[in-house]
């Protein structure tokens, strides 16, 4: 139990940092590919301002995620032994 527990907590910090790297690189590429010039500036203040905007779906998106991946089983590390 206390395995399940910790590696849908491994799980939650995983589909978090992919979210955010998800939505400030879309945002980024956006903004980079407007501001040609000034590129890596605009898409790094593009992609801040995004995951900011959306923290809260993020969050909410890979609890919902890593908790139902570890209730079902389906996440690797939340099975149980013998499965």
């Amino acid at each position: 139990m206390i395995k399940k527990i910790l590696m849908s907590l491994v799980w939650f910090v995983v589909f978090y940092f992919l979210g955010c790297m998800l939505v400030g690189g879309v945002a980024g590429a956006i903004a980079g590919g407007k501001d040609p010039a000034n590129a890596s500036q605009a898409g790094g203040l593009a992609g801040q301002k995004a995951v900011e905007g959306l923290l809260v779906y993020i969050i909410v998106g890979a609890a919902s995620l890593a908790g139902a991946g570890s209730f079902f089983e389906v996440l690797p590390g939340t099975r149980k032994k013998g499965k």
